[in-house]
């Protein structure tokens, strides 16, 4: 239901992306999305299906098979996030026209959704734009900069209009914090500390 309400824009950054059921039917729900015209990029660790990947074939076209037949697809965009110095991106994020998002501890493969304990939240409001944010700076980092050369290429280089994503919505139900951790910048783990110093001192 999330891929299928994208209208105009769907960002995909994921850890793991296998060719099992699941992963297998987000590829057909995606290149659904794309054909109907709706812009689709997609950033998807470079090792993380290699690596941490279960799979009965050991042959790596084999292993990423899901991950290939999206990158041949001729209407949607993924790039391969380049892992240096042993650096993997486990983030799993999918943002539907710049005012949803979903998110969590779930791969798009198999034994997130049967075997593991993982969870996943959706959610809009001011969070949701934070969201898009990161995921557009992450996207220029692994590709070149993009040229609006044809009518079409200028219709994609458009991004959602993120001022627009906190309207028209229903009153908060919960005060939330975007915090993120990356080389050199260990927000979350300040944050965890402050929240656990300051319980603490409360008790």
């Amino acid at each position: 239901m999330l891929f299928r309400s994208a209208t105009e824009q769907l960002d995909i950054l994921m850890f793991e992306w296998e060719d099992d059921a699941v992963g297998r039917a987000i590829v057909d729900r995606v290149q659904a999305r794309a054909a109907a015209g709706v812009r689709v990029r997609i950033l998807v660790d470079g090792g993380g299906n290699l690596i941490f990947g279960r799979s009965n074939h050991p042959a790596s076209g084999l292993i990423n098979r899901a991950v290939n037949d999206l990158a041949q697809h001729q209407t949607l965009e993924l790039r391969r996030t380049r892992n240096p110095f042993g650096r993997f991106d486990h983030r799993k994020l999918v943002l539907v026209d710049g005012r949803i998002a979903w998110s969590g501890g779930r791969n798009l493969v198999c034994r997130a959704f049967t075997e593991h304990r993982d969870l996943s939240y959706t959610l809009t409001g001011p969070l949701v734009v934070e969201m898009q944010e990161r995921f557009e700076s992450s996207w220029r980092e692994q590709g070149p900069e993009e040229k609006c050369t044809t009518r079409m290429a200028c219709r994609n280089s458009r991004e959602p209009n993120l001022q627009s994503t906190t309207r028209n919505l229903q009153s908060p139900n919960a005060w939330a914090r975007l915090v993120y951790t990356e080389p050199g910048d260990h927000l979350l783990q300040r944050t965890l500390h402050r929240m656990n110093r300051d319980r603490k001192s409360v008790v």
